[in-house]
C-alpha cells in the first residue's frame, strides 16, 4: 500500500507525441504535492502548482499562456485519496471554483475580442460544471493517473487525451503484468471504440518503479498507434521524482 503521510515532493512530468510526418511536441513542468494521513486508511493530497514550465523547450507564446494561466488558477487542489491510490474526492472544490471563474473573468476581460481565447475557455468549462465532473477530469489527468496507479493491481487501464488527435480519447488496457529489475511493467493495447474505427491498432507499455513508501520514483507510459490513413502515433509520458 501507498504510504502518503507527510510526503512534500517534487516530480518532473514530461508528455510527447510523435506524429507521422516526424514533428515532436512536448510538455514539461514540475509538479509540487504534499500529503498527511487523515484516518486509517484515507489521506488528503495537496497539489500545489505547476512551475517551470516548457511548450517545446522553451516558455509558452501568448496563447498558450492563457492555458496554462487558467489551469493555475486551480490550484490548490486538495483530495482525499485511499491507501491504494484511489481519488475518491475533492476537499475544496468550492474556492477551486471560484478561483477559476475569477481568472476566466480576467482573461476574457484582458482578451475581450478574441474569439479563441473565448473558445477555449468556454469548451474547457465542461469540467467544471460540478464538483463530480472536475473529479472524472482529475482522474484523466496524465500526471496523477501516473503517481496514482492503483497499487498491486493486477490489470491497469491508462486514458490518453487529445490522442492520437487533438479531442481524441483513447483507453488503454493492460492486462499483463511482470516484474524486471525492481520496476513492475504493465503490457497493453488500446481498446475497441464503437465510433468508426480510425486506429487500426497498437500497443503500450507502463512501468513504475516505487519508493520504499510506495510512491513512484519513475513511472513512464509509452504508446504507438497506427491511425486509419494517417500512419504511426507515437505518446510518451513520465515522471520522475526529483525532490
Amino acid at each position: 500500500m501507498y504510504d502518503f503521510s507527510n510526503i512534500d515532493t517534487v516530480y518532473r512530468f514530461n508528455s510527447s507525441v510523435l506524429f507521422p510526418n516526424g514533428s515532436r511536441s512536448e510538455l514539461c513542468k514540475s509538479e509540487r504535492l504534499q500529503g498527511r494521513r487523515i484516518n486509517y486508511n484515507h489521506y488528503e493530497i495537496s497539489l500545489i502548482g505547476a512551475s517551470d514550465i516548457l511548450l517545446n523547450g522553451a516558455p509558452p507564446d501568448d496563447f498558450n499562456e492563457v492555458m496554462l494561466t487558467l489551469g493555475q488558477s486551480l490550484y490548490p487542489i486538495v483530495l482525499e485519496v485511499t491507501e491504494t491510490g484511489f481519488i475518491e474526492k475533492v476537499s475544496n472544490f468550492e474556492d477551486i471554483e471560484k478561483r477559476w471563474k475569477a481568472s476566466c473573468s480576467d482573461i476574457k476581460n484582458l482578451y475581450e475580442s478574441s474569439f479563441v481565447v473565448e473558445q477555449y475557455i468556454n469548451s474547457s468549462s465542461g469540467n467544471m460544471r460540478n464538483k463530480e465532473a472536475f473529479l472524472n477530469a482529475l482522474r484523466r489527468n496524465a500526471f496523477l493517473q501516473l503517481f496514482f496507479n492503483e497499487y498491486e493491481r493486477e490489470d491497469s487501464r491508462f486514458i490518453v487525451p487529445d490522442f492520437p488527435m487533438r479531442k481524441d480519447k483513447t483507453l488503454f488496457s493492460f492486462n499483463k503484468r511482470e516484474w524486471q529489475d525492481r520496476e513492475i511493467i504493465y503490457s497493453g493495447q488500446p481498446e475497441k471504440s464503437d465510433k468508426e474505427a480510425i486506429i487500426l491498432g497498437g500497443n503500450a507499455v507502463l512501468k513504475i518503479r516505487r519508493t520504499e513508501d510506495g510512491i513512484p520514483r519513475t513511472a513512464r507510459f509509452m504508446a504507438c498507434v497506427e491511425v486509419k490513413e494517417k500512419g504511426y502515433f507515437t505518446k510518451e509520458i513520465g515522471i520522475e521524482l526529483i525532490n
